[in-house]
């Protein structure tokens, strides 16, 4: 398609950001929120969503990597839309973290001193320096490296209940 072609059809650049951006919403939920919804809420789930999350960030679905890191970079500091869409949509996520922390929390499977926001910052925290050491360094431990920093920190954070359902896994 040219240009003007391009232009044509979505009326602007930030108008094709923006639906490029949708698209890879809907990629994201499918590869990392979707296949948690078998699995029973609380810790489980927990642990399945950030497998997932990390399995979508080690998987090709975008050429240079997360759609959504990558923008995040380059708008967090310019106000507008593009920004706005995806704070939303890395908000979202972090809110079904904290969510299926809080009912791990509810059912006795996180320790109840555990600060929920914080063990969601690390988790989030995890993700990041993956994405950071699998695509510029290129490191082929990153993925176990993030993985045993995320089961690390929920095995800490658990109780005795909570650290039989992660051995389950």
């Amino acid at each position: 398609m040219s240009k003007s072609g391009l232009f044509a059809h979505f009326g602007s650049k930030e108008e094709l950001q923006i639906k490029t951006l949708r698209a890879a919403r809907r990629v994201f939920y499918d590869r990392a929120v979707l296949p948690a919804h078998g699995v029973p809420e609380g810790l489980e789930r927990l642990a399945v969503l950030i497998d997932a999350k990390l399995g979508y960030l080690e998987g090709n679905e975008f050429e240079g990597g997360c759609l959504f890191i990558s923008t995040a970079a380059e708008y967090q500091g310019r106000p507008g839309p593009i920004r706005d869409l995806v704070a939303e949509t890395m908000s979202a996520w972090r809110d079904v973290l904290i969510e299926q922390a809080r009912i791990a929390r509810e059912r006795g499977e996180l320790s109840r001193g555990v600060d929920l926001d914080d063990l969601v910052w690390q988790l989030l925290a995890f993700e990041l320096a993956f994405n950071w050491d699998w695509r510029l360094n290129e490191s082929p431990q990153a993925i176990e490296h993030a993985r045993a920093a995320a089961r690390t920190r929920l095995h800490a954070a658990a109780t005795a209940k909570g650290r039989r359902i992660l051995a389950a896994r």
